[in-house]
């Protein structure tokens, strides 16, 4: 498998694209009801800036082939 950054031909970066829209609207939706009540959905901005940080990270260990599919993938789903 060719590790690009073509998202629609390929269905790690696809989890990673769904996981990462996901996890920012949590945290979108977090920050519009800061003074209201939130949900168990909801993600605090600190706890989603350093998943992206560790995202990131193993994205760039993953397309250089030092990490497997299942283990970038562990990471992208930590917050599932």
């Amino acid at each position: 498998m060719y590790r690009n950054d073509d998202i629609s031909s390929n269905k790690i970066l696809k989890q990673y694209d769904l996981a990462s829209r996901r996890n920012y609207m949590r945290m979108s939706r977090a920050e519009e009801r800061m003074f209201g009540e939130s949900t168990e959905k909801d993600l605090d901005p600190e706890i989603y800036f350093d998943w992206r940080d560790r995202v990131i990270k193993a994205m760039r260990l993953w397309k250089s082939k030092k990490l497997s599919d299942a283990e970038f993938l562990k990471v992208v789903k930590e917050l599932d």
